[in-house]
């Protein structure tokens, strides 16, 4: 994007940034949010528990470590900060599948594409964290290949689209294409900033 995209503010001026938005959706969905950041600082006015991530600049799988190493409960639901477009109804249905699993990831079947996972919007059990650092200091960057070392239970499309037909909670914000498709999709949540 050229500029950090948690500052953007897809539904005009006077309302949330994507990082605000993103983080009202979890709450709504969650009772604790844990927000992993390279610059907690700057966010303060957040109502979440901002940790700073322990290996900034490392990408996700790190932040992804960072978060599961401070939860309480047994299990996490991981969102990336750039999906605007979350359907609660999705999340609940993935909150509702049966345990125990280490994670629990949607997968596609687009052509080209089939099996193609979704890891940050899934469920993680806190234990995973110690499971993928040793990978992470290998230097391990990416979460679709850790995530093979995880016992992970796929979500097939079968499943998610009863809940989300149009797939709209995977629609990540990267580029100004994404940024022209997503605002015209209603905005998911009565959200202002917190």
């Amino acid at each position: 994007m050229g500029h950090d995209k948690r500052q953007i503010r897809l539904w005009g001026a006077q309302g949330p940034t994507l990082l605000e938005h993103v983080v009202l959706l979890a709450r709504s969905m969650c009772s604790d949010c844990v927000v992993v950041l390279p610059d907690p600082e700057r966010w303060q006015h957040l109502s979440a528990r901002l940790v700073a991530d322990e290996y900034p600049g490392a990408g996700p799988l790190a932040a992804l470590i960072t978060g599961l190493s401070h939860i309480a409960r047994p299990y996490a639901l991981v969102l990336a900060g750039d999906l605007p477009t979350i359907q609660p109804r999705l999340v609940a249905a993935l909150q509702a599948w049966p345990r125990p699993y280490q994670a629990l990831v949607p997968t596609h079947d687009e052509p080209g594409a089939p099996g193609r996972s979704e890891p940050l919007l899934a469920l993680y059990h806190r234990d995973c964290a110690a499971i993928l650092r040793p990978q992470l200091a290998a230097g391990v960057r990416s979460l679709h290949r850790a995530l093979h070392l995880l016992d992970h239970q796929p979500v097939p499309p079968t499943y998610w689209r009863q809940y989300d037909p149009a797939g709209r909670s995977f629609l990540n914000l990267n580029t100004p294409v994404d940024m022209h498709r997503i605002r015209g999709i209603p905005i998911p949540l009565d959200s202002t900033p917190t």
